[in-house]
């Protein structure tokens, strides 16, 4: 395991890697030739954009697997993150009463 601007995080396959955020709650970051894929985001206590940014070259996209706030709670560090329609409500439930600067997802 490695540790990395308070994350710690571990290959548990070639080019995928499980991104602890606290306490358990993890991420997942597989990499293709081109391409990347974030998946969740955890409960968005720190920065994990910036986190992906300094230790990810090709471009990427962020998908959430459902919409409870330890996988949704870090949309807002992104400018975009994909989910199945069916979680729309789920999220935008979980979402209510955050500040109004933060980024949503749906939106």
């Amino acid at each position: 395991m490695n540790r990395n601007d308070d994350y710690k995080y571990t290959e548990i396959r070639k080019n995928i890697w499980q991104i602890e955020e606290d306490h358990g709650v993890c991420c997942t970051l597989a990499r293709g030739g081109s391409r990347a894929l974030p998946i969740d985001t955890g409960y968005g206590r720190r920065n994990l954009r910036a986190f992906i940014e300094k230790n990810l070259d090709p471009p990427y996209m962020v998908a959430n697997s459902y919409g409870h706030p330890d996988h949704i709670g870090g949309n807002h560090w992104f400018d975009t993150a994909w989910a199945a329609e069916e979680e729309f409500d789920v999220i935008r439930h979980f979402e209510e009463g955050r500040p109004s600067d933060r980024r949503r997802c749906p939106q």
